[in-house]
């Protein structure tokens, strides 16, 4: 059994304070990926989070990081962790998809 709480996203976990200024708080378009708010849970796939006192920037110091981090290698334990990109494209597919449903019932008056 794990002895950690169950996470609802990374800033809640880390304790680190960022959550006004972190992308991954900050980006609502992933908010639901991995049952997360914002980018809560998909801060492995972002560039600019700021952890352990760094904004990692590049692929070099996501994978240094975020192979380290503690809230990662929980998700990983509990099975939550989608780690093939593929996944998150597949969230994009589906938020465009709703968003193409609900356009067909919206009557948008271009001209002025």
């Amino acid at each position: 059994m794990d002895s950690y709480p169950r996470p609802s996203n990374c800033w809640e976990f880390t304790k680190c304070g960022k959550e006004d200024t972190c992308i991954a708080a900050k980006i609502n378009i992933l908010d639901g990926f991995n049952a997360g708010q914002n980018g809560g849970r998909a801060c492995y796939f972002l560039l600019g989070t700021e952890c352990r006192g760094k904004v990692q920037t590049t692929l070099e110091d996501k994978d240094e990081v975020c192979g380290k981090c503690d809230f990662y290698l929980h998700l990983k334990r509990l099975g939550l962790l989608q780690e093939e990109p593929v996944s998150l494209a597949e969230f994009f597919l589906q938020r465009m998809s709703s968003f193409v449903k609900m356009m067909q019932y919206v009557e948008v008056d271009v001209e002025q």
